[in-house]
Order: structure tokens, then C-alpha cells, then sequence
């Protein structure tokens, strides 16, 4: 008989979904990973849980950053990097239902867009970046639909992606922890009706609570 697994044992379980489902084997340039600074970041999440959210399993990646070219003056206007998942193909793949989650990657992302405006600086930049087993064009109609300036990623390495940018956004996604790890602002852009971020990370701000304590405040 399976041992009944209690809260904190679902949540690492959950997590390690969220790994193999959200790990690249190569990148853009069809590079291996796996002797890439990219593929040490996503071989750290399996353990995440059981670090209660600590950041510790990914210190020795904060190195890296200092490599890299690093965001514009803040003054310039706010630089985004939105990552994304393939949330309804999971679930259609796991249940039957895309929207078995509550949402959809593409809700998500509009509902980033819809508030960029509940960030505390203007944005001058957004950037879409795919997740690397989705096309490169799926979200290219949604990113339609807004007067924002608002691109896709042009294939650039998860890391240098990050440096660049002031905020990390995105709803399950490991890279939001590296955002983390490299002393971003990230935010966690699951709509209402959607079942919460899994990601443990204290630092990591909410979307839904930000525009609640506007409405709070209005």
C-alpha cells in the first residue's frame, strides 16, 4: 500500500514534477545543458522543498550574475522578463483538461499585461521568454493584443535573460527562483481562480496581492 504523503511531502513531490516538466536539455543555440550554467539551476529544484524555501541550494550560481551585463538604470524605465510554462498541455497531458489547473499560460500572461501598470516604476521593456518545449511564436497573437512595449525573447541564455532584467515574472517557474538568487524583484503572476504558486521563496511578491492592497488603498 502507498504511504499516505502529508503536506509537506506533497509539495516536494509537486516540486519535482515541476522540475522535469520545466527542465531544457539544450538551448536556443542547441547547446547541452548539462555542463551549462543553466543545467546546474534546474538540477537544484528536485531538493527545493526541503530546503523550506531557503535559497542556499543555488548561492554558488549567484557568481555567475556578476559575469553578465547588467540591467539599465531603474530610472530608464523597468525591464521584465516574463517566463513561461506549458501549463494547459501538461494538464491536458496529466487529466484530460487544460484548464485542470484553473488557468492557462496565456491567461497568465494577460493578466500580467492587463497590470503591468500595479509595478512601482513604469515599464520600458517586456520580454516573452518560451518556455524551450514550446514554439517560439505561440504567444505572438496575445503580445498582439497590446499597445506595450512587449517582445519575444530572441533566444538569449536563461541567465543573461535575467541579469538584464529588474523584475522577474511568471507563475511556477524555477527561473523565478534564480530571479531570486540574482537579487531581482519577482513576481508571481497566477490569476484569480488559478491553484497557487508552489514555489516556497518567501521574496517571491504576488500579483493578485499587489492589486488587492491597490484596491485597498484607492
Amino acid at each position: 500500500m502507498e504511504r499516505a504523503r502529508n503536506g509537506p511531502q506533497l509539495v516536494t513531490d509537486e516540486l519535482t514534477e515541476v522540475a522535469k516538466q520545466d527542465r531544457p536539455t539544450v538551448d536556443a543555440q542547441g547547446r547541452n545543458l548539462a555542463e551549462s550554467i543553466e543545467g546546474v539551476i534546474f538540477e537544484r529544484l528536485a531538493p527545493l522543498a526541503d530546503h523550506r524555501g531557503s535559497l542556499m541550494p543555488f548561492l554558488d550560481v549567484r557568481d555567475e550574475f556578476q559575469k553578465r551585463p547588467a540591467a539599465a538604470p531603474v530610472e530608464a524605465g523597468l525591464s521584465v522578463l516574463f517566463v513561461c510554462e506549458p501549463i494547459r498541455e501538461h494538464a491536458l497531458a496529466q487529466f484530460g483538461d487544460e484548464r485542470h489547473w484553473g488557468y492557462t499560460e496565456e491567461d497568465a500572461l494577460r493578466y500580467f499585461l492587463d497590470h503591468v501598470d500595479a509595478l512601482p516604476q513604469p515599464v520600458a521593456r517586456i520580454v516573452v521568454r518560451p518556455h524551450p518545449s514550446e514554439a517560439g511564436g505561440k504567444y505572438a497573437s496575445v503580445l498582439r493584443e497590446y499597445g506595450l512595449p512587449v517582445r519575444l525573447s530572441d533566444g538569449s541564455g536563461l541567465v543573461d535573460e535575467i541579469a538584464t532584467s529588474h523584475w522577474v515574472a511568471g507563475c511556477n517557474s524555477v527561473a523565478m527562483v534564480v530571479g531570486l538568487v540574482a537579487g531581482k524583484q519577482v513576481l508571481c503572476c497566477i490569476p484569480p481562480g488559478g491553484r497557487p504558486c508552489l514555489l516556497p521563496q518567501p521574496g517571491i511578491q504576488h500579483l493578485q496581492a499587489i492589486l488587492q492592497t491597490k484596491a485597498g488603498h484607492a
